[in-house]
């Protein structure tokens, strides 16, 4: 069966016919790693995402699964036994499993907040596509890095309305502001006050 998106129904072995998937940590990108709830933008994202994807997890897989069937009905095929959440482990060795399961045709994505594994990761799997979640404080680079030419990085920091794009479009716009980039920046950086205001 396919791997599907969480709005979808069934569960989940990737299939030949799947180009694209995503590997989303679930501690600081999804949720921060002391919370209980997604980061505004994620459920966005990841309602009706265009995108397929694995929920990995450092914690048990009891607690991970509780925290994701919690949000909303968003993640409510990640039961404790769902072959998309892989928990227990650090983030590598449940990478490596999913590589290890995937098709060679399959393109993998691996969003995580820290950059000393997304630079393990370059190095493991070269032919994977990763990127450094921004909006988690767990993600803050070394001034020597931050200051550095990003294009040496093996990897590419992105912004919440660059996961949105790849989650909805499989793509990160380089130029202009596309409708799904436009959504997400009006709801990630509205004034609460001046939303308040105009109602009234």
């Amino acid at each position: 069966m396919a791997l599907r998106c969480a709005s979808s129904s069934g569960s989940s072995s990737p299939s030949q016919n799947v180009r694209d998937v995503m590997v989303i940590t679930l501690e600081d990108v999804l949720m921060p790693r002391e919370g209980s709830t997604v980061f505004k933008g994620i459920h966005y994202a990841l309602s009706g995402c265009g995108m397929p994807y694995y929920v990995i997890s450092s914690g048990s897989r009891a607690d991970a699964s509780k925290k994701l069937l919690s949000q909303d009905g968003l993640f409510e095929d990640f039961t404790a036994d769902s072959r998309r959440l892989l928990a227990e482990k650090d983030p590598i060795a449940s990478l490596t499993d999913i590589v290890e399961r995937t098709p060679k045709s399959v393109k993998l994505h691996f969003i995580n907040s820290d950059p000393k594994v997304l630079e393990k990761a370059s190095q493991a799997f070269p032919g994977t596509n990763l990127y450094l979640a921004s909006w988690s404080e767990a993600s803050a680079l070394p001034i020597d890095i931050e200051n550095s030419d990003s294009s040496t990085l093996p990897y590419q920091k992105i912004g919440l309305a660059e996961f949105v794009e790849l989650a909805k479009m499989g793509i990160i716009m380089a130029y202009g502001i596309d409708s799904h980039r436009q959504f997400a920046l009006n709801e990630l950086y509205r004034d609460p006050a001046s939303a308040s205001s105009s109602s009234s």
